[in-house]
């Protein structure tokens, strides 16, 4: 069985595709995992000095509730990644047999794992979504109880003193003040 030239440059087109796709994923799994890893931390690291200073704290089962779901969001996501990348395989072994081999059957398989993958994507952004009301809860409830860090009322700020330089800071040189114009010159009188 001959294939096609158009078959093949058809296959082609979708194959890098495909392959477009698998770079695409790759690359956003790193920086997904560095996001929410990050955010996750920095947010909760906030309010942890808090609850290790044995600060009255409300609802403190919150805090750790939606780390659980940030951590789930995270391997759901993980998760998602693989299996999108084995449907991208399949997709491409149903393209391979509709362009190659002439099999009309290939436009008629299901790629389960499409499904499966759209699942982990909603999955993992409803477990991300309920891991931050947690901690938007959690914050709310317990914002009257953190301690203010700003400057209290009657606190000395200290001063520069006057001509005093900061080791290593360059300072300005003083600009002239500007002068004013001198008045014109009276007219000649005759």
């Amino acid at each position: 069985m001959e294939v096609s030239d158009e078959n093949k440059k058809l296959l082609e087109k979708y194959r890098e595709d495909i392959l477009k796709r698998s770079l695409s994923n790759t690359e956003n799994y790193d920086r997904s995992i560095l996001t929410l890893s990050a955010s996750f931390l920095g947010f909760s690291l906030a309010f942890i000095r808090d609850l290790a200073a044995g600060i009255d704290v409300s609802a403190s089962f919150l805090l750790p509730s939606s780390w659980l779901f940030f951590f789930i969001a995270i391997v759901v996501t993980l998760v998602s990644f693989q299996v999108s990348e084995r449907a991208l395989i399949v997709a491409l072994e149903n393209a391979e047999s509709v362009y190659l081999r002439n099999d009309p059957s290939g436009y008629e398989k299901t790629n389960r794992l499409e499904k499966w993958n759209r699942y982990c994507s909603y999955g993992s952004g409803a477990t991300f979504s309920f891991a931050s009301l947690l901690t938007v809860i959690f914050v709310t409830l317990n914002l009257s109880n953190m301690k203010p860090t700003i400057v209290q009322k009657g606190a000395s700020i200290p001063k520069p003193q006057s001509g005093a330089a900061v080791p290593g800071m360059q300072l300005p040189a003083p600009v002239p003040a500007p002068t004013p114009p001198a008045p014109a010159p009276a007219p000649a009188s005759k």
